[in-house]
C-alpha cells in the first residue's frame, strides 16, 4: 500500500479517515482543504458514516 495512505487506516472500519475520498485522480485529502473539511464535518453530524478517524493533521497528494 502507498505509504502516504497508512495513516487513512483504508478498510480498518471506524478507524478509517472520514476525509479521504476517491476521485478520478485517486484518493485525495479533504481535511487540507478547510471548505472541504466543513462539508464533511457537517455531514457526518447529520448522519454518522462508518469511517470516523480523524488520523494525521491532513496530507496533501495522497498518489504519489
Amino acid at each position: 500500500m502507498n505509504k502516504k495512505l497508512v495513516d487513512c487506516r483504508i478498510g480498518q472500519g471506524a478507524k478509517c479517515c472520514k476525509y479521504i475520498v476517491m476521485s478520478v485522480n485517486g484518493f485525495q485529502c479533504m481535511k487540507i482543504s478547510p471548505e472541504n473539511k466543513k462539508v464533511i464535518d457537517d455531514a457526518w453530524a447529520k448522519d454518522e458514516h462508518v469511517s470516523q478517524g480523524d488520523n494525521c493533521e491532513g496530507k496533501g497528494d495522497l498518489n504519489g
